[in-house]
């Protein structure tokens, strides 16, 4: 699957996406902008089955010095119909939990709704011409998913269950969109946050200079919550506070490798106060400190709260892309795990592997 069509009138307002059941279709959004400035969009997998709804962001990178603008997804080409009905198929088809053909698929019955990356700024900028190594960038994440949500929460009347999702740089957008998902919706509409492998690990483990160069990048001033307090430069654990605050009885689960290469890499940019962050490559991220982050997560900044961590003694990046009933710790299926966080059991915990030996 992964064909074309516009479902519906492309975006000229609140009106509902109409598009055919059980078939991916490509939805086009007037006025939104990836990073180099095509127009963009969502797809769309509606079912009959269910009124719940899977919310998909994908990953690739993240655009903030030379380097990483290089190697960031669609950073030249964006991402649209064409672009969807060459490998959207593909694309979705990488990951089993978006697979309704998959009868152990615990979300199988749930539309879904794919959000590709085009923007480089974690799904969640709101800054126009940026100059990166002598090219302007347009970092439009956020202001794109309020365009997609004008028309998805229309569509989905009687949604009871909204799973808020994404992998990589896209697992650090479900988690910064996850306020403006759930208030899209509404009070009366459960909205569950998965992010496998974008943990929001505080400063030491994700130092201040790092995250207030992206936060001056990206414009992250116009896109945090009004109302997040200290959500200034170093916005991480304030803004993860302030969802925990305000969502106190939703479930909010992190997936996370205890040493993922990937994330501990970008992370060694901001090593020695960002001594390396405009140098081709980064310094190495202290071996043990990406573990003490994530328990920290746990431990301090999650305490109390429905926040709950999937943690694997693993350099792997990226788990939703593993086939269903392949990963497990200390005897806990990740399916599992993750409907119970969808059904906000009350037994619904933490679970980690020991660290890995020498």
């Amino acid at each position: 699957e992964g064909g074309g069509g516009t479902g519906g009138a492309g975006g000229a307002g609140p009106e509902p996406i109409d598009a055919p059941a059980d078939t991916w279709t490509w939805v086009g959004f007037p006025g939104t902008s990836c990073i180099e400035g095509s127009e963009t969009g969502i797809a769309i997998n509606l079912s009959e089955a269910s009124p719940d709804v899977l919310i998909f962001f994908e990953g690739g990178n993240a655009c903030f010095n030379e380097v990483s603008c290089k190697v960031t997804a669609n950073v030249d080409d964006g991402y649209g119909a064409d672009k969807f009905a060459d490998q959207g198929a593909e694309d979705v088809g990488r990951y089993p939990y978006l697979d309704r053909s998959n009868p152990d698929n615990p979300f199988k019955d749930y539309s879904m709704i794919y959000v590709p990356y085009c923007t480089g700024d974690l799904h969640m900028g709101d800054r126009a011409d940026v100059e990166i190594d002598g090219t302007m960038r347009q970092f439009h994440g956020y202001t794109n998913v309020s365009a997609f949500l004008e028309r998805i929460v229309p569509t989905f009347p009687d949604a009871g269950r909204v799973l808020v999702t994404g992998i990589s740089a896209g697992g650090f957008g479900a988690a910064l969109n996850y306020d403006h998902v759930a208030s899209a919706f509404g009070a009366d509409v459960k909205a569950t946050l998965i992010d496998d492998s974008g943990p929001p690990m505080a400063d030491p483990f994700v130092p201040q200079c790092l995250q207030e160069h992206l936060y001056e990048t990206w414009g992250y001033e116009n896109t945090l919550p009004a109302d997040c307090e200290g959500c200034g430069g170093a916005f991480v654990e304030p803004y993860v506070d302030y969802l925990l605050a305000k969502y106190p009885d939703r479930s909010m689960g992190l997936i996370s490798s205890d040493n993922d290469s990937t994330i501990s890499q970008l992370l060694g940019y901001g090593v020695d106060d960002c001594v390396q962050l405009n140098e081709l490559a980064p310094l190495p991220y202290p071996e043990g400190l990406y573990r003490e982050g994530l328990e920290d997560l746990r431990d301090r900044i999650g305490a109390g709260s429905r926040f709950r961590l999937y943690m694997l003694a693993s350099d792997e990046h990226v788990w939703l892309d593993n086939e269903i009933g392949t990963v497990a710790v200390e005897g806990v299926n990740l399916e599992d795990w993750l409907s119970d966080a969808v059904a906000e059991d009350p037994a619904w915990a933490s679970v980690a592997d020991p660290v890995a030996l020498p």
